[in-house]
């Protein structure tokens, strides 16, 4: 991948983190974890870890990376409190900064064959970057579901 190296394109997977983050941060425990009044759903706790385990996964792992040994099912049934939440974003943000950082052009450019990219519309071999910008979209979606959660409990959206 020309042009492009890792540190570039984590700045912008940092920036959305942070953006996503700023969503939820400012919210009590019982907040995080009230079940929403549809079903369906997720608990604004399960999303953020889920944001941090399919980040951890598709920018980290699936570029190459450490491999986390996501438990993704786990994710879903997650409850806790901020404190653990916003210390796991701090490493989170610190583990993809490292990585990406380390990654050339041409180790984005390199492909992945990834037998369990089938789910997220991918069919067979992705590039490094093509994993590091799927995580961009997804981080992207569920900041959309926690703005309308935040509605829903009654907060105005984050910017």
């Amino acid at each position: 991948m020309s042009g492009i190296d890792g540190k570039q394109i984590g700045s912008h997977v940092l920036r959305m983190l942070a953006t996503f983050r700023r969503t939820w941060e400012d919210l009590s425990d019982e907040q995080l974890n009230a079940t929403p009044p549809f079903s369906p759903s997720n608990t604004i706790y399960q999303l953020a870890v889920h944001v941090a385990g399919s980040t951890r996964f598709w920018v980290i792992t699936d570029s190459g990376g450490i491999d986390f040994h996501r438990q993704r099912d786990a994710e879903f049934t997650a409850s806790g409190q901020g404190e653990q939440i916003r210390r796991d974003y701090d490493l989170l943000a610190q583990q993809v900064e490292e990585h990406l950082a380390e990654l050339s052009g041409a180790d984005l450019g390199r492909n992945q064959v990834i037998d369990h990219a089938n789910f997220s519309g991918w069919r067979g071999g992705i590039t490094q970057a093509d994993a590091v910008l799927h995580a961009l979209d997804h981080i992207s979606l569920h900041l959309g579901h926690i703005q309308i959660q935040r509605q829903l409990l009654g907060l105005a959206p984050v910017d």
